[in-house]
């Protein structure tokens, strides 16, 4: 167990002014959590249509105007567990990564936001550079050792076993990452070219750095579309679904996941 836990600003870049409701909820339970820690370093919250230029400007904001040493990216469109900046904080210092991906998983394609560099991408829109695929076949083996539940919710998974995975880039819309980072790379952190997402580039330029990048699997996210969207439809997208049950998984979870 990780005792000293720094305080962690939250950034949260808006592509629109209206919040869903049940996010405002949610985020709330996350900044309640926060100041109950003794964490609460903050929040900066940018609005405009590019989200790239959203999390330049959250960095600015961060690096000038905090002395904290992590920012916490979470995105609007998904719902957290209330000690997500608990944990991966914990979870940062504990494998000495200056960056954290939790899972969340992509909604179009049901597969999670951790990747590996591969040499032929499989993958049409993860274009960029240099191929990533998603780790399906991890992530879903993760889930059926630890007897995650099919459901969509956010969820901590307080006793799993094996949760941190070596990868090379995952989702910035849960996602824990040093200053320092922010203070080796040159300006924009963040840009989406043509074939090419910002996520993903930053995190190559983060890796061409020799910076490490660890993805936590015991803190799901769950995307709001109308809603939550999370394991039950990865366990769709792999095939292991059945009338809402998946094998090997039980209604009595070992892994405890705690709730939203």
């Amino acid at each position: 167990m990780v005792d000293l836990v720094p305080s962690v600003v939250l950034g949260e870049p808006h592509s629109k002014h209206y919040l869903n409701p049940q996010w405002y909820e949610n985020h709330e339970k996350v900044v309640e959590h926060m100041h109950m820690m003794g964490i609460w370093g903050g929040r900066s919250e940018q609005y405009g249509i590019r989200i790239d230029e959203n999390r330049n400007d959250i960095i600015q904001d961060f690096l000038k105007k905090s002395k904290c040493e992590w920012l916490l990216f979470l995105d609007d469109d998904m719902l957290f567990p209330r000690n997500v900046a608990e944990v991966m904080v914990r979870s940062a210092l504990r494998e000495d990564a200056p960056i954290v991906c939790g899972l969340y998983f992509h909604t179009m394609y049901g597969t999670p936001h951790l990747y590996r560099e591969s040499a032929s991408h499989t993958s049409d829109w993860h274009r960029a550079s240099v191929g990533y695929d998603p780790l399906s076949e991890e992530v879903h083996a993760f889930l059926k050792d630890n007897d995650v539940p099919s459901n969509n919710n956010a969820m901590w998974l307080s006793k799993a076993n094996d949760q941190i995975i070596d990868i090379d880039a995952g989702g910035t819309g849960l996602s824990i990452i040093h200053r320092s980072v922010f203070e080796k790379m040159d300006v924009p952190w963040f840009k989406t070219e043509v074939d090419t997402g910002g996520d993903l580039m930053f995190f190559k330029r983060a890796k061409d750095l020799g910076i490490k990048i660890v993805g936590d699997m015991s803190i799901i996210a769950g995307h709001l579309i109308t809603v939550p969207y999370g394991v039950g439809h990865f366990y769709t997208h792999m095939g292991q679904t059945k009338s809402g049950t998946t094998p090997g998984v039980t209604k009595t979870s070992k892994s405890e996941a705690v709730p939203a």
